[in-house]
């Protein structure tokens, strides 16, 4: 069966859809509103009521099923399969279906996330959160300081490993109520407690992973005891939409104050660094950069890098020598094996 329209594949073509009215709307539209597969076994037992039915059936069309393309509660798009007999998609075609778009909504965000590696246009987004929903916003609010988010430096199943630094107030005192809070299964210091950085693992969701889920990078959070400003980077390849609809609902005061678009004249067209090493790679050169390992003098030491990721020290330099290796393999286009 060939298609007959296109709806077109504009940023804000599902947001126009939503906005629209419920009543006679298509089988799609209201999909898409419910977040639930629309059935249709009749299409002309609806031509005098719904103006979609009567164009469909003009078509031969005699039933329809709408699937949302839904991840992690957030829409995609819809998939809307017509058919020419009348009751087609038994249970066995509506599972059938429903695995298609699951494939679909999959695939699809695996695309944007490879072509977001090598974006060098995006969007900066900068929003605001005055509700206590946010684990920092909370640890701010509770000791009268001002944390700051750096970096993710591990992913667990359950939870994510971050570092934050208390750019004002008590740092004792924050890590103090950091091991009491229940969305915070550790807290301790990396590196020496002068350093005033915090290892935190915390439970997901996170706002960083909430992030990354859709295609963006969370570039830094600043916690005040009354409001946490937080900075996201979103490539241009990615639509904003599911990420702003994740981060509502989640977020219960959250308000996006500004966006500008920009280019990061850094990348040259390049490949995504980070794409040539290994995940522990990754890891460990993120940590110790965030953490001050390259900084005069050194915020964190190779044996506080070592006890943070539970490894030996020699393990630790092994990785980041592998690390620099591969990076500058990469800038420097030497075209060399890699099996570091």
């Amino acid at each position: 069966m060939a298609p007959v329209a296109w709806a077109g594949d504009a940023d804000g073509y599902v947001d126009t859809t939503l906005a629209g009215e419920t009543t006679g709307a298509l089988p799609a539209v209201r999909a898409a509103r419910d977040l639930d597969p629309v059935s249709v076994p009749k299409i002309s037992s609806h031509v005098f009521d719904e103006p979609w039915a009567k164009d469909a059936l003009s078509y031969s069309f005699s039933s329809v099923l709408s699937t949302p393309l839904v991840y992690d509660d957030v829409l995609y798009g819809v998939l809307t399969v017509y058919s020419c007999t009348e009751g087609a998609f038994d249970t066995l075609y509506d599972n059938f279906v429903t695995d298609v778009a699951t494939l679909l909504v999959n695939y699809s965000r695996i695309l944007e996330q490879r072509e977001a590696g090598s974006q060098q246009q995006h969007t900066t987004l900068e929003f605001e959160l005055t509700g206590q929903t946010y684990p920092l916003q909370r640890l701010a609010n509770a000791t009268d300081s001002t944390v700051q988010f750096d970096t993710v430096a591990e992913h667990t199943p359950d939870d994510v490993r971050i570092l934050a630094t208390v750019l004002e107030g008590d740092a004792e005192a924050v890590l103090d109520h950091a091991q009491s809070m229940a969305s915070i299964d550790t807290a301790s210091w990396f590196g020496s407690a002068d350093h005033r950085q915090l290892s935190l693992v915390v439970r997901k969701p996170f706002l960083a992973t909430l992030v990354g889920k859709h295609g963006g990078r969370l570039v830094e959070t600043v916690s005040k005891p009354d409001v946490t400003a937080a900075t996201i980077e979103l490539p241009d390849s990615v639509s904003k939409r599911p990420l702003l609809d994740s981060l509502t609902s989640r977020y219960d005061r959250i308000e996006l104050l500004a966006q500008r678009h920009s280019a990061d004249p850094a990348v040259g067209g390049q490949a995504d660094l980070t794409d040539v090493l290994t995940e522990r790679q990754s890891e460990i050169l993120n940590a110790a950069y965030h953490g001050g390992y390259y900084e005069t003098p050194r915020g964190v030491t190779g044996e506080d890098l070592a006890a943070s990721f539970g490894i030996s020290s020699p393990a630790v330099y092994n990785h980041l020598q592998a690390a620099h290796r591969r990076i500058l393999r990469t800038v420097l286009d030497v075209g060399a094996g890699t099996d570091d």
